[in-house]
Formats: structure tokens, sequence, C-alpha cells
């Protein structure tokens, strides 16, 4: 009897063992969930073209204007309401689905971007429409990112959250380096010169504005990407646990038991 006893317990402590295995976080584990490869996918198309649209608007100001100062301008007025809504976007994420503010903010960057690329590809953008798209564009990324820092949690399971954090900020990183240096061959490819416009003799501008395009695709393929994301609703910690005493009370009682 102690002999099977014996077994028994050695065959449980295996299968725990294996269980534990099984269960150690890993970046496989992470990529597995479908939510999670759609999110990573969208996001790293999206931050290259990050910086397709931050490289070309620097050129941009520089080619209308030749100033440097101008430049950081610009970049201010967008980081000034990115800056001060942050802390609504992170009050907003707690009261609307993470996935609902992301796709609304990239849209309406979707939209900002094809308008800033129309202007320019026309010969038609000056630098006052540039500071007004770029507060806007700041406003709507204050709503973007606190939901997506948010989303992470409610696609992966507790224990593989160190690893797909690890690998958004691994993406983010390649993007820095992928991104600009497409960017900048893209505009060295199509822009160079001078051409006319109202008598006026104005830098080629077509490398930038195709720049903005990509970038503007980019925003599509992350709004599909997060459609197509289905966030299933996690129910609270203590919601089982706090039914069980309920449930126990219900059968020990003779006539709950009945009544039910």
């Amino acid at each position: 009897m102690s002999q099977v006893i014996e077994m028994k317990l050695e065959d449980n402590s295996q299968e725990l063992s294996s269980e534990r295995r099984t269960e150690r976080p890993s970046p496989l584990a992470v990529l597995r969930s479908r939510n999670f490869r759609l999110l990573r996918i969208g996001e790293t198309i999206s931050l290259i073209g990050d910086q397709f649209y931050l490289i070309a608007l620097s050129w941009l100001v520089l080619q209308l204007t030749g100033d440097a100062l101008a430049v950081g301008t610009l970049l201010a007025i967008a980081a000034v309401p990115r800056a001060l809504f942050m802390l609504v976007g992170g009050a907003l994420v707690d009261r609307f689905s993470p996935r609902s503010l992301m796709l609304t903010s990239n849209l309406v960057r979707l939209v900002l971007v094809v308008l800033l690329a129309g202007l320019v590809l026309s010969g038609a953008i000056k630098l006052w429409m540039l500071y007004v798209l770029a507060l806007f564009f700041g406003l709507a990324d204050a709503f973007f990112y606190p939901a997506q820092s948010a989303i992470v949690p409610q696609l992966v399971k507790e224990r593989d959250l160190p690893w797909a954090n690890a690998l958004i900020q691994g993406m983010a990183q390649l993007s820095l380096f992928i991104g600009p240096v497409l960017a900048g061959g893209l505009i060295a490819l199509f822009s160079g010169g001078q051409v006319s416009a109202g008598g006026e003799s104005i830098p080629e501008l077509r490398g930038i504005g195709l720049a903005f395009v990509i970038d503007a695709a980019t925003f599509l393929a992350s709004a599909t990407t997060l459609w197509l994301i289905k966030v299933e609703k996690k129910k609270p910690a203590g919601a089982e646990e706090s039914a069980e005493p309920v449930l126990a009370g219900h059968q020990r009682d003779p006539h709950l038991r009945l009544a039910g």
C-alpha cells in the first residue's frame, strides 16, 4: 500500500513539474496569442511610419524656411498638447476600451497625414498649416499612448507581461533604426532641384509628400489590425472566489436547495 502511495506521489510531482515547465514565460508563448501578434504587427508598421513622418516633417520645414529654429518650434507645438492631455487620455482609458481609443486616434492621425500629404504634393503647404496640423497631431497622440500601455495586459497573461513589454520595446528600437533610413532614402530619391509654383521657384517636395503618403498607409494598416483584435472581458480576480461561499451555503441549506 505504501509503495502505491509513493508511486502516486511521484506521478503527481512529475505532472506538476511538467506543468510548471510548460507554463514558464517565454517569447514564443506570448507570440502564440493571435491578438498580441496583431498588435505587434500593426504597431511595428505604425512606428516605422512615425519615423517617416518625423523625418519628412523636419525636412519640409527646412525646405520651406531654412530655419532650424522653426523645426524646433514645430516639434514643440506637437509636444505641448501631448504632454498636457496625456493624463486626460489615461483617465479615458479607465472609462473606455483602450482598443477603441487607439483605433480612434489612428483614424484621426490618418486623416491629418492624408491632408498634409495632399497639401505638400499640390504645393499649397504653408508654415502656419504645419503648426495647426502638428497641434492636432500631438493631441491625438496624447490619447493613443496611454491606451497602448493599457491594452497589453488585456491581450496576454500576467506571467507573460515582461516578455510582451520586451517585444514591444524591441520593435520600437528597431523602428528607430529602419524608419529614418528608409525615409531619408525615399526623400533623396524623389526630391532635389527646384520647381515653379505661382511664378516662384520652390524646392521639389515630391519625396516628402510620398513619405507622408507612406505614413498614412501605416496608420491604415495599424487601424486594420486593431479592428481585428478581439479583447475578451476579464472577470475581477475575486469574483469566482467570492461566489464559492454563497454556492456552498446554497447546497447546505435544504430550503434553498429545494427552491433551486
